[in-house]
């Protein structure tokens, strides 16, 4: 394996041991969407969806399996839960940080350097050279203007690679 392969690898492995966002009765990491997401019982606990529908229903109650305290399930059962979109803001702002951190690391000045030699204009200032490409967007641009047209929060959320994973067009 290369050496940025190795060292993306030691990124990610890191990023997952500091991340605490887990169910609790599985432990698996809690996710956006999916099986995973995080569902709100009364008592406050959050169990991840997968779980909940494991949980024994009694009178249309679910009982915490850390408290043993009712949560009423009505008719649509663990669907009908609230998601905690507390867990789930922090979970996405986590996994903004983790890109930033990924985008930083290809960064280093031996990346940079590769990344320049690709000799891409960046789209916002035609002066600069393109180090990232935005796979929502399909923009080339260089870390400035990266960081200046991508910080709003509707942006934020868009994926930038460096340059020479961009994806290829078909």
């Amino acid at each position: 394996m290369d050496r940025c392969g190795a060292s993306f690898m030691e990124l990610s492995k890191l990023n997952s041991k500091n991340n605490v966002l887990e169910c609790r009765v599985c432990e698996d990491v809690f996710s956006l969407q999916g099986d995973k997401v995080p569902r709100l019982l009364h008592c406050g606990h959050s169990v991840c969806h997968a779980c909940l529908m494991r949980l024994p229903q009694k009178d249309s109650t679910i009982q915490c399996p850390f408290d043993r305290q009712p949560t009423p399930v009505g008719n649509s059962g663990v669907w009908g839960l609230k998601k905690n979109f507390s867990l789930l803001e922090l979970l996405e702002r986590l996994q903004h940080a983790s890109d930033k951190a990924a985008i930083s690391f290809f960064l280093s000045a031996e990346a940079l350097e590769l990344e320049r030699k690709l000799a891409v204009n960046c789209d916002e200032d035609e002066q600069h050279v393109a180090v990232l490409y935005c796979t929502v967007c399909g923009s080339h641009l260089c870390e400035a203007c990266s960081e200046l047209t991508h910080s709003t929060r509707t942006l934020a959320k868009h994926r930038r690679v460096p340059l020479s994973e961009k994806p290829r067009l078909l």
